[in-house]
């Protein structure tokens, strides 16, 4: 159930995101909206949260090649002053 929730695809961040643009979509497009001060940097606002959200989905889909990969040490080198 929490699968769901957290998916990276459909998960609640990228909803959020989604719901956070439609939302500045919708208050730019309307005409009954008073286009102050205060709109306006709640439209940035919320455009840039959503930007930050898929930010954070991308990021997460670049590391997760890194985190299934395996890793290869290097042999252990003698220390001198052992």
């Amino acid at each position: 159930m929490i699968a769901a929730l957290v998916d990276a695809d459909t998960g609640t961040a990228a909803r959020l995101g989604e719901a956070l643009r439609g939302i500045a979509r919708y208050l730019a497009q309307e005409t009954t909206v008073p286009r102050t001060e205060t709109v306006e940097t709640t439209l940035g606002e919320y455009i840039e949260a959503a930007s930050v959200l898929q930010d954070l989905r991308l990021l997460d889909l670049t590391l997760e090649p890194l985190r299934t990969a395996s890793v290869r040490r290097a042999p252990a080198q003698a220390v001198p002053w052992r």
